[in-house]
């Protein structure tokens, strides 16, 4: 998986990469600003980060090439982590 994001990064293909927590410490993928870490226990950070981060794609002064990954990856990824998150 932090193969094919880092190929799409080197092909300047936007897009998100979301880890569970406990993350491999060797993924070398986390000084990337679109990698999204989130606890199932306790996501409300996770999704305040993924969140602002969407509001920070829609502002118009943001020129980005991250800015449709966001957009409507970010939407995915609050439904993904709301998933993964709820409790059975």
């Amino acid at each position: 998986m932090v193969n094919e994001y880092n190929q799409a990064d080197a092909w300047q293909i936007p897009s998100l990469l979301l880890f569970e927590r406990p993350v491999p410490q060797n993924a070398g993928v986390f000084d990337h600003p679109n990698v999204v870490v989130f606890d199932s226990h306790n996501p409300n950070s996770a999704l305040e980060h993924v969140r602002n981060r969407i509001a920070w794609a829609r502002s118009p002064e943001t020129k980005s090439d991250d800015n449709g990954a966001w957009i409507l990856g970010g939407a995915a990824l609050l439904a993904l982590i709301a998933l993964l998150s709820s409790k059975k």
